[in-house]
């Protein structure tokens, strides 16, 4: 009888978010620290653990519509005028997968604007889409040749200026609550931190079974494949060859899906 595959679901999208990150100095651990941000305003406000889970893991990859280095670049320099492309692009990656649709709503808001929300700030998607701008805001703030304890006062001053236009006068307060203890930066630029959110996160528990495994590979594939038309059913065409090709020499079914999930990475 062979044992059920499993993976921590914490560790799998930490890994995802870290290889996105990877791409240039200027990007390593953006959407990390976003997501620790995030998670700490989060708590402070007492969000369900659902809500917690659902704009954690849209921290983690809400840069993953950027499909480009230049593009990613351009975002963490606040480069970019039309910001929409982006979002809509990571919605649509996240919707392919049920339990993200969530998390693939607060992406697609993430980069709009305290001051051009219809809704209260009492509905969950704006009161969570305003943190995660927020935090998203705060990380491109930092300058990463500067110690941190040296800036983080400046860049308190400046998200407090933005409130009522860019962002919500009660998602600046919880920025303030957490923000006045010199660990919160200190965490917030450590290089151990993918091990902070893997052991303290809310997935630290949680485990993903091979159905699972296979959606988030997919979603591995497309980010991949969707960087330009010429690759564009590259890795799809590796997961079906390689799929094939164990079916002909023989393996298992799990061997099977196995090897298409491999041909997807």
């Amino acid at each position: 009888m062979q044992r059920q595959i499993t993976v921590n679901l914490g560790n799998l999208i930490l890994s995802l978010s870290d290889a996105m990150d990877l791409a240039d100095p200027s990007l390593i651990q953006h959407q990390q620290r976003t997501a620790f941000v995030v998670w700490e305003m989060g708590k402070a406000a007492g969000l369900t653990n659902e809500r917690l889970e659902n704009i954690f893991i849209a921290a983690l990859l809400h840069d993953i519509g950027a499909l480009s280095l230049e593009e990613k670049i351009s975002l963490r320099n606040s480069e970019v005028e039309n910001t929409e492309d982006h979002c809509i692009r990571g919605e649509i990656l996240f919707s392919n997968i049920p339990w993200l649709k969530e998390s693939s709503k607060i992406i697609r808001c993430h980069h709009n604007e305290w001051q051009n929300w219809k809704e209260s700030i009492e509905t969950p998607l704006v009161f969570d889409s305003q943190l995660l701008c927020l935090a998203d805001y705060l990380e491109r703030e930092i300058k990463r040749d500067h110690y941190i304890l040296h800036q983080h006062e400046n860049i308190i001053l400046e998200i407090e200026s933005l409130s009522g236009s860019l962002f919500h006068s009660r998602a600046i307060d919880l920025f303030l609550a957490i923000s006045n203890r010199e660990e919160f930066w200190l965490d917030l630029v450590s290089p151990r931190l993918y091990s902070f959110l893997l052991n303290e996160g809310p997935f630290r528990k949680t485990e993903i079974d091979f159905s699972d495994i296979s959606l988030i590979s997919e979603l591995f594939r497309n980010i991949i494949d969707f960087r330009s038309r010429f690759t564009s059913t590259h890795s799809s065409g590796v997961a079906a060859s390689a799929s094939m090709l164990s079916k002909v020499f023989g393996l298992t079914a799990t061997e099977i899906e196995l090897m298409e999930v491999a041909g997807n990475l």
